[in-house]
């Protein structure tokens, strides 16, 4: 089957043969048959310097446009979304690096408070052991008191005795 030669004004359209007569190939037999005619696409040749920007087609229909619209309302808020999405991991970041501030002043409280608790168990048991020596010491005083006195009676008696 052969096109027609002459390049039509859309690159992209169909072309039909025009006369059935003019095939002069099997297909002479085929399109005698009583079948349709068949079509011919031609491709346009994709060269880079003839390409242009311009859409060529229909135009938009009203829901197309609003469907645009309202991806690119969806995408403008997608992306007011993510500037949020990264201000908060940002200040995430913040609070987390905050918290490791606060647990290790808390861990060096914690080893304050650990050893002042240790100097009061210590000082605790200096103060029973200074406790039971002055509990002695006060026994021995009394102790020792007792001998007194009754040691000064004993010289009082032997005063009176002579």
């Amino acid at each position: 089957m052969e096109a027609n030669n002459t390049a039509p004004a859309n690159p992209l359209a169909i072309q039909k043969p025009e006369d059935c007569s003019s095939v002069t190939s099997g297909d002479e037999e085929i399109l005698m048959g009583g079948e349709s005619p068949k079509t011919e696409i031609k491709i346009p040749d994709l060269d880079p310097s003839k390409q242009t920007a311009r859409r060529k087609g229909p135009q938009a229909t009203p829901r197309e446009l609003r469907l645009i619209k309202t991806s690119h309302k969806y995408l403008k808020q997608l992306e007011e979304s993510n500037v949020a999405l990264e201000e908060l991991k940002l200040k995430l970041a913040e609070k987390v690096e905050e918290a490791k501030g606060k647990e290790l002043y808390i861990s060096q409280l914690e080893h304050k408070v650990d050893s002042y608790a240790n100097e009061i168990c210590d000082l605790r048991s200096r103060l029973n052991r200074v406790g039971h020596e002055s509990d002695s010491w006060h026994e021995r005083f009394l102790m020792t008191d007792a001998s007194y006195h009754e040691l000064k009676r004993a010289i009082r008696n032997l005063a009176t005795d002579f």
